[in-house]
């Protein structure tokens, strides 16, 4: 076997360290007794059935073209989804932007986070108590988020409920709050009077959280990619240990611009190039249905898909990858299911790859920091999701033909090897 250069594209783990109208009344029909019998001439009844006849023919048709369509009936999207601002400023509250169906759940092995609507209105002419708010200005923006709080377990859960709007970067983020412009007695807190963070077994509530900006950070959503991140830490021990760690990524839409930049745009995997802004991608070959599946020792490991795209650091990360070619950085990630069928706790964490290219002529490491955060271990039984990102100069790329995945080898809990330190290959489409 030809063992050629191990290449080290990145530093190990710098990259992060550094790194919701007008009232329509509808007519109620009384009794009022019976009322005194009075004969009109024929010519009034004439005229009176001819007016109801057109009448009642112009309901049937308004009615018919009604029953034909199927459009929901939906609350105009410039009413105010949280009107304690404009009380609470004393403010002039508008409504910029309404996303009523955002699809944002966090599923933490049965705690439940979802993000049922949220709405982005402006706040000019607060009062003096609000400037703090805003930096000292007298305007600013304001997203209200309804969220919705479920456990399903069977224990109690302990969570501090972090969310937040990440801008450039993971240290230019504008944090959830869920006291600031809402009433305390509404709150989306716990009801258990020891631990406004302890929620029972069954537990279901909908509140509001808030998001306060100043004016550069709502510019700022024009000229990023804004992410929305519901954190991680559902534990069910009070002091947080052995928590859910993984946090939920969303591309955080602010406008009708934006909802169609990300419908119609590259739907590229949720690496931490792509959650953490890290870099922008340009996609060059994808392909996401793989499907190939490979077994050992009781864990089963299949090949979802690959994407090689092409990366631009943004403006923040650019000296990370200074050791890079000029005329550009290839990023391949790869995305498995670890279906853990074993006797052994495997750690998604712990599995320790690398690219082989060429029949070994070049090999390249994963680089852990560019994955999501999956410290998350599989039980016998259970399956995880696992991304693996690699970095190659494009000259580079451009010149190799062949693929190959060494996908392992599997570490246990403590970090030993298990099943024997071996690996499983796959081929990977160019």
């Amino acid at each position: 076997m030809k063992y050629g250069r191990i290449l080290f594209a990145l530093g190990a783990s710098a990259l992060l360290l550094a790194a919701c109208s007008e009232d329509k009344k509808t007519p109620k029909v009384e009794e009022e007794g019976q009322a005194e019998e009075v004969k009109p001439d024929e010519s009034d009844v004439a005229g009176a059935t001819s007016e109801a006849d057109d009448a009642l023919a112009e309901l049937r048709a308004a009615l018919e073209d009604r029953e034909q369509t199927d459009e929901p009936v939906t609350a105009d999207d410039s009413e105010i989804l949280n009107p304690s601002i404009a009380e609470m400023t004393e403010g002039d509250v508008e409504v910029l932007y309404t996303n009523k169906a955002p699809n944002y759940t966090h599923d933490m092995d049965g705690f439940i986070v979802t993000i049922d609507e949220y709405q982005i209105t402006k706040v000019s002419d607060v009062n003096r108590d609000s400037e703090s708010l805003f930096k000292g200005n007298l305007e600013g923006y304001v997203v209200t988020a309804l969220t919705t709080y479920e456990n399903t377990r069977s224990n109690p859960v302990y969570y501090a409920g972090f969310m937040s709007l990440l801008m450039d970067d993971r240290y230019d983020v504008v944090y959830g709050d869920k006291y600031k412009l809402i009433p305390r007695e509404t709150a989306l807190v716990s009801d258990d009077p020891a631990s406004v963070n302890k929620y029972p077994p069954g537990f279901k509530k909908q509140g509001l959280l808030s998001f306060v900006m100043t004016n550069e950070q709502y510019d700022k959503l024009g000229t990023t990619n804004p992410k929305l991140i519901i954190e991680g830490g559902a534990s069910e021990r009070e002091d947080m240990r052995e928590s859910f760690r993984e946090e939920a990524v969303f591309d955080f839409l602010y406008s009708g611009e934006s909802e169609e930049a990300v419908a119609t745009g590259p739907a590229f995997y949720r690496d931490d190039l792509t959650n953490q802004n890290i870099a922008n991608k340009t996609m060059i070959f994808e392909k996401t249905d793989i499907g190939q599946q490979l077994e050992l020792d009781g864990v089963k490991v299949t090949l979802e898909g690959v994407q090689y795209t092409e990366i631009e650091p943004t403006e923040q990360y650019k000296s990370t990858f200074r050791n890079f070619a000029d005329d550009g950085i290839v990023a391949l990630t790869v995305k498995l299911n670890v279906d853990n069928q074993s006797e052994e706790t495997v750690r998604l964490d712990g599995i320790g790859s690398i690219l082989s290219v060429d029949d070994n002529d070049f090999r390249y490491l994963y680089q852990g920091s560019l994955e999501p955060d999956t410290s998350k271990k599989l039980e016998p039984g259970e399956s995880g999701e696992k991304l693996h990102v690699f970095l190659m100069d494009k000259y580079q790329f451009d010149r190799h033909e062949k693929f190959e995945l060494n996908f392992g080898p599997f570490s246990a809990e403590d970090g030993k090897k298990l099943f024997k330190g071996r690996d499983l290959v796959f081929k990977l489409p160019r």
